[in-house]
């Protein structure tokens, strides 16, 4: 096994009663995960994910709180900062921001943001945002925004800033990291597209002349994970159903098994270069035994 490998779960589905949620996180942390993650839809049927990670951690003390992936376009940059930081100060430094361009066309119309130049304006949020949590006074003048000189006073907890991952797929994407991020975050790559990805990264680090190492790669994959194999892969065929996909194409980008085969596939991520998880562990719903089991019987072997 490759140690010292970071876990989190991406916790998806309705959140009709907050207690129960804080309380699933607050066993996430017991069991031994290092994050949890929320996702983002300005219009979509879910809670804003600033506030539901806020809930989170009033419930735990140890775990990092991660948007995946919050969708900078559709929010002006300032607002943002504001609300992120106050988040990193209520939970006493434990924000991670992922964030991403975006794809449900009818959230841009929504707000006057033209679709097809939401990549220009994620990256001007994000020279605004970096501005704003590491020196407080933004100046800046681009395409989108003009902010002439504006003190923002309340700053985050994590110095010099909290963490930035910046999520999608593909040479746009991993120029965006190299620019601007943390950590970039593909979703659903087998290990091959992680493999290639890689090199796209360095290629672009090299490009704005930034060492690759200083940007670290993470997984967002789905798993399902039972005792039985058999069992696992008649849990896959019913998702594969849900999604409308056939399960053969479904086994390309999840991970489907028992538990030695979901450790031995994370072996694989983890060697071509991919040192944290973001786990999802069921489609419409949290499947917290599925959790519980993936913590109890492989985390261990990965600490």
């Amino acid at each position: 096994m490759v140690a010292l490998t970071e876990f989190g779960v991406h916790l998806i589905g309705p959140v009709d009663d907050p207690r129960k949620f804080g309380e699933l996180c607050r066993e996430i942390e017991e069991w031994g995960f290092d994050s949890v993650w929320v996702a983002d839809g300005l219009t979509r049927d879910m809670l804003e994910p600033f506030p539901l990670l806020a809930c989170a951690g009033t419930f735990t003390t140890r775990i990092k709180l991660g948007t995946c992936i919050y969708v900078l376009p559709v929010r002006h940059p300032l607002v943002t900062a504001k609300l992120s930081a106050t988040l990193d100060r209520l939970s006493g430094g434990r924000l991670v921001l992922g964030v991403g361009v975006g794809w449900k066309e009818d959230e841009f119309k929504a707000v006057g943001i033209p679709f097809s130049k939401r990549g220009r304006v994620a990256d001007e949020c994000l020279q605004i945002l970096r501005q704003a949590w590491t020196g407080g006074t933004v100046n800046f003048q681009g395409d989108f925004f003009n902010i002439p000189g504006v003190r923002m006073e309340l700053q985050p907890e994590q110095k010099p800033r909290p963490p930035i991952w910046v999520g999608g797929n593909g040479k746009t994407a991993a120029l965006r990291a190299a620019r601007f991020a943390d950590c970039w975050i593909p979703t659903d790559y087998s290990v091959e597209e992680y493999e290639q990805g890689r090199m796209l990264l360095a290629q672009a680090c090299s490009a704005v002349r930034r060492d690759p190492n200083e940007v670290k790669t993470a997984s967002h994959l789905m798993v399902i994970i039972d005792e039985s194999r058999n069992e696992a892969a008649q849990l896959a065929k019913a998702v594969a159903v849900s999604l409308g996909e056939k399960v053969e194409d479904l086994r390309k980008w999840a991970i489907v098994g028992d538990l030695k085969e979901v450790a031995r596939r994370l072996d694989e991520y983890n060697a071509v270069g991919v040192g944290y998880h973001v786990l999802n562990f069921a489609t419409k719903v949290r499947d917290e035994k599925r959790i519980e089991l993936f913590a109890r019987e492989v985390l261990p072997s990965f600490k």
